[in-house]
């Protein structure tokens, strides 16, 4: 399964990337033959520690730290994440709130590291990214706003790399993490697409392209315990883009771990959230597009998971805030550690089917009661996770709309009445004459608040037909 590689020197460009790349995207096995200060190296899986030569002789380090090895100190020993995408991965909320001058961002912590924009190891802080430091001449090429003007990163700059981080090692016993910055403002997809000749052109494409210039930070950095991926705003200018952005992504996605020689490679990606373009009608329809096509990605194989974004604050139009940041770095790292483990789909509660449903009580039914859809979700309080709403019973869930051709059947409100707690209900007018669809979270006038406990929120989606019976089959 091969895309995007040219098809002159498909084998022999497939057989020289699996040689260059496997050693670095892959901990297990590996020895780093030299390290720097404040580095932190990935651990092996199996033996949750990493080798380093020293002295000509591999010497484990289990994970954990601060090591001083050879003359390099304060090194780590842990999992190291790849931070890409566009403008709200680089990160551009408020770092002090602009009214009451309040720092917003989150304190550094002393075992969470970053290889910065200059490619050096130090300690982490937003602003996570200096594309002007960068010595990629992608990132002087490419617009962003941060390049041509780098002062704004003196008050813009809040990301979600701490807060990523912070949750991260609470889930994964306080384990170092590095991050490394490879973000790009205002990018698209396909500026993100892997170049035919990467390995072989004349022109050094590790440096005037993003996807090259990720593969040449992973060089440099060693092996990866995985990516984190918050992309997709600027797909949605043309219709064509949006249509075609889930299986570009997922193409994208196939060939990244194929380049990296590793197929159950993790990755934990961010739906596009909320905007405030009410003044472009065909933006907000592709807007849509993309969002339903990031969703339907959720989970769709073991080590790729989704998280939501558009329940989150902006701090202007298109970028999320500081706080909204932080909740969705939580989500991550939820997402990723689900990734890594293998299972990707546990990561987010998703809509599994939706049917009607009208009263049985007798007595009920001679006052004309109202119709109902019950929406089911899985990752839910099922076999696979414990964990139910964070919503209470019979409070109001905002965020939900019905379509259909019946204009006399109208959504009156929507709640959790249901003791299992995996289903939500909507409450109609009437029964409708038309075929219903379900959606969620589409419409920026309508915040929607339908949560897991954990924190993890449903997707935004769309075009969930509504079943006249349960038995339909609609997988």
């Amino acid at each position: 399964m091969i895309y995007l590689v040219s098809k002159n020197n498909t084998i022999v460009t497939t057989l020289f990337v699996l040689v260059f790349f496997t050693v670095m995207a892959d901990a297990q096995g590996h020895i780093y033959k030299s390290v720097v200060n404040s580095q932190v190296l990935q651990r092996d899986p199996k033996t949750n520690a990493a080798s380093v030569l020293v002295n000509g002789e591999p010497v484990e380090y289990k994970a954990g730290g601060p090591y001083s090895i050879g003359s390099a100190h304060d090194v780590y020993v842990g999992d190291v994440w790849i931070m890409a995408g566009q403008s709200n991965m680089r990160g551009h909320g408020f770092q002090i709130d602009p009214f009451s001058n309040r720092k917003l961002t989150l304190n550094a912590m002393k075992t969470v590291h970053l290889f910065n924009s200059s490619e050096e190891w130090t300690l982490a802080k937003d602003p996570i990214h200096h594309l002007a430091s960068s010595p990629r001449k992608v990132h002087h090429t490419l617009p962003d706003p941060t390049v041509s003007n780098p002062k704004i990163l003196e008050y813009r700059g809040a990301s979600l790399g701490l807060s990523f981080a912070k949750k991260y090692q609470q889930l994964n016993h306080n384990i170092p993490v590095g991050l490394v910055a490879s973000a790009h403002g205002g990018t698209s997809l396909e500026d993100w697409k892997r170049p035919e000749d990467l390995f072989s052109s004349k022109d050094d494409l590790f440096s005037t392209t993003l996807y090259g210039a990720m593969l040449g930070r992973i060089k440099k950095v060693g092996p990866i315990a995985g990516i984190l991926w918050y992309q997709g705003e600027s797909d949605t200018s043309t219709e064509t883009e949006a249509i075609t952005y889930k299986d570009r992504f997922r193409r994208w996605l196939d060939v990244l771990r194929l380049d990296l020689g590793k197929d159950d490679l993790p990755v934990a990606f961010v739906q596009i959230g909320s905007h405030r373009i009410d003044d472009n009608p065909e933006m907000i329809k592709n807007w849509r597009l993309v969002q339903n096509g990031q969703r339907e990605l959720f989970g769709y194989n073991a080590f790729t998971a989704g998280v939501t974004s558009f329940d989150s604050s902006l701090d202007d139009r298109l970028h999320l805030s500081a706080v909204g940041l932080n909740k969705v770095g939580e989500r991550l790292a939820i997402a990723a550690t689900e990734a890594k483990r293998g299972f990707s789909r546990k990561a987010t509660p998703l809509p599994l089917r939706a049917f009607f449903e009208w009263s049985s009580i007798s007595a009920v039914q001679k006052t004309g009661a109202p119709s109902s859809i019950v929406v089911e979700f899985e990752q839910v309080l099922d076999e696979y996770v414990s964990t139910g709403w964070k919503n209470d019973v019979d409070k109001e869930i905002y965020g939900f709309e019905i379509e259909s051709l019946d204009k006399k059947v109208a959504l009156l409100n929507t709640r959790i009445n249901d003791i299992d707690q995996r289903s939500i209900r909507l409450y109609l007018t009437a029964k409708p004459n038309a075929p219903v669809y379900v959606k969620y979270g589409t419409n920026q006038a309508l915040k929607g608040n339908l949560v897991r406990a954990d924190g993890m929120a449903v997707p935004a989606f769309q075009g969930l037909e509504v079943l006249n019976s349960v038995s339909k089959n609609y997988n």
